[in-house]
């Protein structure tokens, strides 16, 4: 996919995420991501009773560091000590950016109905953290 037609379904997955946070006021990022490799994703962050919560949009890379796929995903995590305490959902796994963009709105609320409804005994430990 060319960055004119990437560019082109952010725009759409844009609108949708100001549609979506109308109401919200969530942190958006939208800047370019990546250590050696430069590329669009979106990030939605907020916090509501000692829990973290995102939504994120991102590629997936071939072994020539192209883009294949995108995934959309939400997670909900906290911390205690050393301990990180993390579920996660993806109503959009390894699919094509278009997908997404062509139905943002409905992921997006999807995911957020999925990650607020998380009751924190319900999230497992998954990693200790340095």
């Amino acid at each position: 996919m060319t960055k004119k037609k990437i560019k082109h379904y952010f725009t759409i997955v844009d609108y949708g995420i100001k549609v979506f946070n109308a109401n919200k006021g969530f942190k958006i990022n939208s800047k370019e991501s990546g250590d050696w490799l430069v590329f669009d994703q979106r990030s939605i962050r907020w916090t509501k009773n000692d829990l973290n919560y995102l939504i994120q949009i991102f590629p997936h890379f071939d072994e020539l560091e192209k883009i294949v796929s995108w995934t959309l995903y939400g997670v909900v995590y906290y911390d205690i000590g050393k301990n990180r305490y993390l579920t996660d959902y993806s109503p959009a796994s390894e699919v094509l950016l278009d997908q997404i963009a062509l139905n943002t709105l409905q992921l997006l609320n999807e995911t957020y109905d999925y990650v607020i409804n998380v009751k924190k005994d319900e999230i497992p430990p998954v990693v200790e953290l340095n």
